[in-house]
C-alpha cells in the first residue's frame, strides 16, 4: 500500500509509530478470535455439544474478526490522511 509515495523519513516514521502503536490489541484480539474458534472446534468434536455455546463462540470470534478489521481501516485512513 506504500510502495511507490516516495514518503520523507518523518513520514515513514509516522507511519511505523501508527501501525505499532495498535499491534498491542491487534494481538490481544487475534488471540480471542484463534481461542473462541478452539473451543468450537473441541465442542464440535466433543459428545457434549452444546448449539447455545456454539453461537456464543462464533460470535465472540466474529466480534474479534469485525474489530481487527475496523483497526486496519483506521489504520489505512490514518496513513492516507496523514
Amino acid at each position: 500500500m506504500l510502495r511507490g509515495l516516495n514518503l520523507t523519513e518523518a513520514q515513514q516514521d509516522q507511519i511505523f509509530k501508527m501501525m505499532h502503536e495498535q499491534q498491542p490489541t491487534m494481538r490481544e484480539k487475534a488471540k480471542e478470535m484463534r481461542a473462541a474458534r478452539k473451543e468450537m472446534r473441541d465442542m464440535m468434536m466433543s459428545d457434549n455439544y452444546d448449539e447455545a455455546k456454539v453461537k456464543t463462540l462464533t460470535e465472540r470470534s466474529a466480534q474479534a474478526m469485525a474489530e481487527m478489521a475496523q483497526m486496519r481501516a483506521r489504520g489505512a485512513n490514518e496513513v492516507c490522511c496523514c
